[in-house]
């Protein structure tokens, strides 16, 4: 075959490749932004004899009416496929919350026992001013 036959099958795949590679039209992309939250991230961190530290933080897309962690589980390696309950925060414990701004972080403590395997499972929350709400959840794994 000559140089051209080349030529012209390289382009017609080049464009049959072309033909298959579809595009999303904006009536099929999901929204996965949030009207209250701009970030978030939480973690757990062994600090030594069984003690965890909880940490997280959230961001608000402005002033919020409420924001922060509505709820920590603290599961305990149960077993071999087991987790049992071990510790729960909600947001009615101190440090859990606050009110009227924008970003809230802190750290939650739990004693654990030395050695043992947690799940941690953080939920964060921001609450605007028309009372409406959303979170997300965060899982860690973590041994004290």
């Amino acid at each position: 075959m000559t140089r051209k036959t080349y030529r012209i099958i390289s382009v017609l795949l080049l464009i049959a490749c072309m033909l298959t590679v579809t595009t999303a039209s904006a009536s099929e992309i999901v929204p996965y932004a949030s009207d209250q939250i701009d970030a978030y991230d939480g973690n757990a961190i062994s600090c030594g004899n069984g003690k965890l530290a909880i940490e997280f933080s959230i961001e608000g897309t402005g002033i919020m009416k409420k924001l922060g962690s509505s709820e920590i589980t603290i599961y305990e390696k149960y077993g071999k496929d087991g987790w049992m309950i071990a510790k729960a925060f909600t947001e009615k414990d101190d440090g859990m919350t606050v009110s009227a701004t924008n970003s809230y972080g802190t750290t939650m403590y739990f004693n654990g026992i030395k050695g043992t395997q947690y799940k941690v499972v953080i939920t964060v929350f921001a609450t605007d001013y028309d009372n409406v709400k959303d979170s997300r959840t965060v899982t860690r794994y973590v041994t004290a």
